[in-house]
Parts: C-alpha cells; structure tokens; sequence
C-alpha cells in the first residue's frame, strides 16, 4: 500500500506536487469514489485508480539483482542510521527486497517492485537455492574440530529451536588460525539459521556472504552493485 500521490507520480505522469494537486481537485478517483484528502493508500494491483477519468499507467516490472554491502538494511524504512538496500538502485520505480539478508552479511538479494512475484519467491512452499560462503573461526571453549568433522556435522543437519537445518551442499576447508572456509546451500529463509548452525556447533561467523540465489550469481557484480534482470532471469527464477 502507498500514497496516492507517491503512486501516481511513480507512474510517470507528473511529479509529486502536481499529483497533489490534482487529488485535491477531486481529479483522482479510487475504487469508483473522488479521493480529496491526501494521505490515502491504495495497492495499484488490486485498486482501480484513475486520474482524469484515465487509469492510472501501471509502472514497468522490474527485478534487480543486487549485491549488498555489509551494514546496508532490507527494510521498507530507516530504523536507524544504517542505510536501506534499496538506496542502492535507482529511485524509479520504487522496490522492495525480496526475503532479507541480516545487516552483518553481505552478497545477492532481489529488489523488485512485482509484489506478486515477491510472494511467490518468499512463500515456505518455493524453496529456492541460496549458496553462502562463510568464513568461520572455532570458539575458544569449544572442542577443536578438523574441517572434515565440520562438513560432517553439517551434512548431517543441524537441530535448532525452530527446526533441523540441513544443507543441500556443503564443503569446508580449513584456514590458518583455527579458521574455516565454507561454501554452503540451503533451500529456505529463516532469520539467521546458518549463523545459528555455525554456533550451535561452537562455530563463530566472521564473514557471510550470499553468492548465488535462485541459480543466479555475483560473478557480474562488485559490491554495491546492481543490474537488472532480464525476462529470461525471471523466467529462470519463477520455474523453480
């Protein structure tokens, strides 16, 4: 849902200002009643609004593939002094991410304005994969494991208090200073579940970062970047 005003000028035929204006002429109806007072919302996807007794062009879909930087938020709205993901990409058409990705890690997330196509790829029926790469370090108290013992324990699945994780890949190789390099590939979203694997199993996550998601990689992409999806990309990605 959003203003009237915000989705009318979003639709590229005038500014914000002049949208206003034009609202509080009584030019603008929503669902078949004038609208005179701003502030009001409306979802463009289910709404009929017209402007001039014209409905309202509806903006072209777009997908972005995007690499976040670590500190960057997906959220809607600032909840602190850290900045939106979505500050990344242009600022027209107005889009949202699709799923999050914590403020610690870094990597791909999809920033679209297609709300339909945000439900689909978020549903805990669609089980897209996401393929991370971890640096991890040993916990002091914990008992020291081989990079073999790590990779079995993960292949194994992992029990958490919202359910056993369980990886559909995962390689470990070890690095100096009791540290460990994981590349591994899940099929769901929960809030940080491989960071809660790591310590469940006395590991520390040092660094994250997503590099595939949906098929899709950062191969193309340096930090901060973006570029948007063609029709063939979603198509790939939807088919999943």
């Amino acid at each position: 849902m959003e203003r009237l005003q915000k989705l009318i000028a979003e639709s590229g035929i005038c500014s914000r200002r002049a949208a206003e204006t034009l609202i509080t002429n009584g030019k603008v109806r929503l669902n078949g009643k004038v609208v005179l007072e701003l502030g009001v919302k409306a979802d463009p996807s289910k709404d009929t609004i017209l402007v001039n007794n014209k409905p309202l062009p509806k903006p072209e879909r777009v997908v972005y593939l995007v690499y976040k930087p670590k500190g960057y938020i997906c959220s809607k709205i600032a909840q602190d002094t850290s900045p939106l993901v979505t500050s990344l990409v242009p600022n027209y058409p107005t889009v949202y991410s699709v799923g999050r990705l914590d403020k610690e890690s870094e990597g791909l997330i999809l920033l679209t304005n297609d709300g339909e196509l945000t439900q689909k790829l978020t549903h805990p029926s669609y089980k897209s994969s996401k393929t991370y790469l971890l640096t991890l370090r040993q916990k002091m108290a914990a008992k020291p494991h081989t990079a073999a013992e790590i990779q079995a324990k993960f292949e194994k699945g992992v029990k958490l208090s919202d359910g056993k994780l369980e990886p559909s890949s995962v390689s470990v190789e070890p690095l100096p200073n009791r540290d460990f390099k994981a590349r591994v590939t899940i099929h769901e979203g929960r809030n940080h579940v491989l960071r809660r694997a790591s310590s469940v199993l006395g590991l520390q996550v040092k660094r994250l970062v997503r590099t595939e998601i949906g098929g899709l990689s950062n191969i193309r992409l340096k930090i901060g970047g973006f570029r948007k999806l063609t029709a063939q990309e979603v198509s790939q990605l939807t088919a999943r």
